[in-house]
């Protein structure tokens, strides 16, 4: 994937049975107040949300509910704020990316056998 917040957060909940927590939206801390406490960028006042603060966040209007924004986080309608505006931009394409991955796969031997993506030794 692409490390992305939402689908992190929904493969947490989801693989560790957490969506039976009391409410919906229990775990929201876990992408939000602890990354931020542990990277010290915690307001003083603890406060998530102040007048005047600087309007750092992402929105999804097309979620109705923490089920809905689960099952569809790439149609969200997925809005970032940046110090209370609009950021503008798109995924880069992977062909952008493919220096940046440390090494390729090499390929097979010339002796060995390839099925279904499988490499096997010949006997």
């Amino acid at each position: 994937g692409d490390y992305d917040g939402v689908e992190v957060w929904r493969n947490a909940v989801t693989l560790g049975h957490l969506d039976t927590a009391p409410c919906e939206g229990e775990w929201a801390a876990a992408v939000s107040d602890v990354p931020s406490k542990a990277m010290g960028v915690e307001r003083a006042d603890g406060c998530a949300f102040s007048v005047g603060a600087p309007a750092d966040l992402v929105l999804f209007p097309r979620a109705t509910r923490l089920s809905e924004l689960f099952s569809r986080p790439r149609d969200s309608g997925r809005v970032v704020l940046r110090n209370g505006r609009v950021q503008r931009s798109a995924l880069p394409s992977y062909r952008l990316l493919d220096d940046l991955v440390a090494v390729a796969t090499p390929p097979a031997p010339p002796d060995s056998e390839v099925a279904r993506g499988a490499t096997t030794a010949s006997a």
